[in-house]
C-alpha cells in the first residue's frame, strides 16, 4: 500500500490508497489479495498504479489544455456543444443540475477516448445519443486538444485493461461458474468508452465560502455505472493559467470516498499515478464481489484558483447485457434498482433517472 504527505482535514482522514505496479500488471503477477483490498467488500473502490510510462509527461500536455478551453469566449465554446447527446459529447458547462440548481461551477469537454465514430446507424444515435453521438474537436480554436486528450485518455484505457484481467482473475477464485476475461472484454471491445476533461473554474472573492461539512461542494455523491474509471491527479491552476503543482495544496479539497460503513476518506495519489475506482458494471458482473463506492469532489475555498482533471469511464458497449455470474442471484449484487439483468443503455438510463429523480428532491 502507498501512503501519501498530504494532510487532510482533521475530521476526515487520508485514505491509505492500495497501489499497483505497473511491471506487475504487465507481467500479470497474482495481485487478487491486493484487488480484494481494495474493491472487495470492506475496501473503499479505488486503488491506483505507479510507474506507468508517459502518464506524468502526457497529464502535464492534456491538463492545460482544459484550463486555455474554459477560458475560450462562450460564442467560440458554444461550436463545440452538442445538444442532441445532452451535452455529453463536446462541450458542457451549466447543463447538469446540482443541489437542484443548474451547475455552473465546473465545465467539462467530453468525448470517445477509442473512437471518433462508434456507429453509422443514424437510428441508434437518435436512440441512445448519449453513448453513440461522434466527437466533436476544436480544430480551429485549440487544435492541439484532439491528440493530447486522445494520448492521454487511451492511455488510462490500456492501463484499466491490465486490471480489469485481476479483477477478473479475483472472480474466477470465487466463482466456479465465472466466465473468464468477462471484465477484460467489456473494456477491450466497447465502442462506448467516455473520456472527461474537466475544469472547475475558479472561486471571486465574493462569493459566499464553504461551510465546514460541505463536502460534496463540487460534484454529489455518486457511484460510478460504468466497469472502471481511471483518474489523473488534478492540476491547480492561478487566474493567468500557471500550473500550481508543488506550489499549491488544499487538504479540504479533492476526492473524498464513503465506504460501507459509511466512514469518509480522502482520496490521495501522486502526480505520476493513475487512480482507478471501480463502478457499478463491475459490481452487477462478479455478483457483488467487488463493490462500488459512493464518492464526491469538494472545492477549494481559495479564491482565484481553478482546478483541472480528467476522469475517463470504462463502460461496457450499449447492447452488453450486465449479469451476475451463473448460479449467482441478482440480489446478490446489490445494484441499485436491479432485479434482472439489463443491457448498459438500460441500466444506465435506470441509473442516471434516479440521481436525477434525487437531485430534482432538492429543490
Amino acid at each position: 500500500m502507498s501512503s501519501t504527505k498530504d494532510s487532510s482535514s482533521p475530521s476526515i482522514k487520508n485514505l491509505d490508497v492500495v497501489n499497483l505496479d505497473y511491471a506487475d500488471l504487465v507481467q500479470n503477477k497474482d495481485l487478487s489479495s491486493l484487488i480484494q483490498q481494495a474493491f472487495g467488500s470492506d475496501g473503499y473502490g479505488i486503488l491506483t498504479v505507479s510507474n506507468v510510462p508517459r502518464v506524468a509527461e502526457l497529464r502535464k500536455i492534456v491538463l492545460p489544455l482544459s484550463f486555455q478551453f474554459a477560458n475560450l469566449p462562450d460564442s467560440i465554446k458554444n461550436l463545440y456543444v452538442d445538444e442532441k447527446s445532452n451535452y455529453s459529447f463536446g462541450w458542457s458547462h451549466g447543463k447538469e443540475t446540482f443541489n437542484g440548481k443548474l451547475d455552473f461551477a465546473k465545465g467539462s469537454f467530453y468525448a470517445n477516448p477509442t473512437m471518433d465514430v462508434s456507429t453509422n446507424d443514424q437510428l441508434l444515435k437518435e436512440k441512445a445519443p448519449f453513448f453513440c453521438r461522434d466527437n466533436i474537436w476544436p480544430t480551429e480554436h485549440l487544435p492541439q486538444l484532439e491528440k493530447a486528450f486522445k494520448d492521454m485518455s487511451r492511455l488510462l484505457v490500456d492501463v484499466g485493461l491490465l486490471v480489469s484481467r485481476q479483477c477478473d482473475a479475483f472472480a474466477q477464485k470465487t466463482f466456479k461458474n465465472y466466465k473468464a476475461g468477462t471484465l477484460h472484454h467489456t473494456i477491450a471491445d466497447s465502442k462506448c468508452h467516455k473520456a472527461r476533461l474537466l475544469y472547475y473554474f475558479p472561486l471571486e472573492d465574493d462569493t459566499p465560502k464553504q461551510k465546514s461539512d460541505d463536502v460534496d461542494s463540487w460534484c454529489g455523491w455518486h457511484s460510478d455505472t460504468d466497469t472502471l474509471t481511471g483518474l489523473l491527479k488534478g492540476m491547480y491552476f492561478d487566474k493567468d493559467g500557471k500550473c500550481l503543482d508543488g506550489t499549491f495544496k488544499d487538504p479540504e479539497a479533492g476526492l473524498f470516498i464513503r465506504d460501507r460503513k459509511g466512514e469518509i476518506r480522502k482520496g490521495v495519489w501522486n502526480t505520476d499515478q493513475i487512480a482507478f475506482q471501480i463502478g457499478e458494471c463491475s459490481q452487477i458482473v462478479t455478483g457483488g464481489e467487488l463493490r462500488a463506492t459512493p464518492h464526491c469532489v469538494r472545492g477549494s475555498d481559495q479564491t482565484g484558483i481553478g482546478r483541472a482533471q480528467m476522469a475517463c469511464f470504462m463502460q461496457p458497449t450499449w447492447d452488453v447485457v450486465l449479469s451476475p455470474p451463473e448460479g449467482v442471484d441478482v440480489s446478490m449484487c446489490e445494484a441499485p434498482g436491479v432485479t434482472k439483468p439489463l443491457s448498459f443503455m438500460e441500466y444506465a438510463n435506470m441509473r442516471f433517472s434516479q440521481y436525477y429523480a434525487e437531485d430534482e428532491k432538492e429543490q
